[in-house]
């Protein structure tokens, strides 16, 4: 599935995208066992371990792309260009990449 993936490193996961990502990943599983949906989610993941053993979900894929992106480039980036300072809307600020970032670097 990595086309799955594909620019996933530019992705800003909000909560939304998580679980339309886990809902894409449980339907194409469906879809290669050739099972309905009358069958749980979690007799899917069993059946999937059973097929192909231990493997990683395509949401842990997409953090490992983004925090591996932003380790090679992003960092020299923001150093060399700087950030610009403006003025800020009314409410609540809306997620970022580099939210994302501090989430899964727990920073």
């Amino acid at each position: 599935m990595s086309f799955f993936l594909y620019a996933s490193e530019s992705w800003t996961l909000t909560v939304d995208t998580e679980r339309r990502i886990k809902a894409v990943e449980l339907r194409r599983f469906r879809k290669l066992l050739n099972v309905s949906y009358h069958i749980t989610n979690e007799d899917v993941k069993r059946r999937i371990r059973r097929a192909i053993g231990p493997h990683t979900d395509l949401l842990t894929l997409a953090k490992q792309r983004k925090l591996n992106w932003y380790r090679s480039s992003i960092l020299a980036k923001t150093i060399l260009l700087g950030t610009v300072q403006s003025g800020r809307r009314r409410g609540r600020r809306g997620k970022r990449w580099e939210d994302n970032i501090r989430v899964c670097t727990g920073k």
